[in-house]
C-alpha cells in the first residue's frame, strides 16, 4: 500500500465523513520509516494502525485503477 492517505479515506467515509482536507483536517508526516498521522482534527476517532490496516486491499485496488485511469489518459 503506497499510500496512508488512501486509507484514511476509505476509514474516513465509512465512518460518514465524505471529504478530508490534509492540510488541515488531518496532517501526515514521513520520518523516513513510513508516514504516520501527526495531527487529527476529525470528529470521529483516530485509526489505529490495524483498523486502517482493514482497508489495505480496498485501498490497492483503488490505487491500481487510479494508475490505469492515468495511464490511458497519458495514451490519448
Amino acid at each position: 500500500m503506497k499510500y496512508l492517505s488512501h486509507r484514511i479515506k476509505l476509514y474516513a467515509k465509512a465512518n460518514g465523513v465524505n471529504s478530508i482536507n490534509f492540510r488541515e483536517d488531518v496532517k501526515l508526516q514521513n520520518d523516513g520509516a513510513g508516514a504516520k498521522i501527526t495531527e487529527w482534527n476529525l470528529d470521529i476517532p483516530q485509526p489505529t494502525d490495524e483498523q486502517l490496516a482493514t482497508y489495505e486491499d480496498e485501498a490497492n485496488a483503488e490505487e491500481a485503477l487510479n494508475t490505469v485511469y492515468s495511464n490511458r489518459r497519458s495514451e490519448y
